[in-house]
């Protein structure tokens, strides 16, 4: 079974690395700290017509990290990865409508926004357009701690709202937004109080 290694300089913040692979019939990816090897995140995708993707977990510090990619035990067939960082943004609650272009696959989103302790918003979404892959595009809203608040599911050529739980603390949250796999992403989100 051959492997690919990959290598990365990452800095400390850096958003999380998202990799999507194409053609493949399942594979599997580990991120690790070289030099000393030290896995920080395991994850495993089984490939659709489309491919599959793999979300690894954020740098924790400015370094060199190393990517393996693995196929399924008994997996034969070529494979093309595409490594990117996630795009990040700030969304204001009541404040203008953003414009999201998830440009090529494997890229996620990860959008801030403040929010108050028994806060009610609502996360709205239009002129959504999903190609280079079926599906639909999921949304979790992240506390500080990276717990999940809650999640959505927004389909090409829709528009739609999510009224987000009750904020539990005054923080900082972050809008996750993970295409499909394959995919590229353009929509409007806005956040609005309710």
């Amino acid at each position: 079974m051959h492997r690919l290694f990959l290598t990365l300089a990452g800095a400390l913040g850096c958003a999380a690395v998202a990799l999507g692979a194409f053609g493949a019939h399942g594979l599997s990816a580990r991120l690790a700290a070289l030099p000393d090897g030290a896995q920080l995140s395991a994850s495993a995708c089984v490939a659709s017509s489309s491919g599959c993707g793999v979300n690894l977990g954020n740098l924790p510090t400015t370094g060199t990290y190393g990517i393996v990619v693995r196929p399924a035990a008994g997996a034969i067939g070529a494979f093309r990865v595409t490594l990117s960082a996630d795009l990040p943004g700030t969304l204001n609650v009541g404040g203008s409508a953003l414009a999201l272009t998830l440009d090529r696959p494997g890229r996620n989103a990860r959008l801030t926004f403040a929010g108050t302790a028994g806060q009610m918003l609502r996360l709205s979404w239009s002129g959504v357009a999903i190609a280079g892959a079926p599906g639909n595009a999921f949304v979790s809203i992240k506390t500080a701690d990276g717990s999940t608040l809650g999640n959505a599911i927004i389909g090409t050529g829709g528009a739609g709202t999510y009224d987000i739980p009750a904020l539990p603390a005054t923080g900082n949250y972050t809008v996750f937004v993970d295409p499909p796999a394959g995919a590229r992403l353009n929509a409007t989100l806005q956040l609005i109080a309710r």
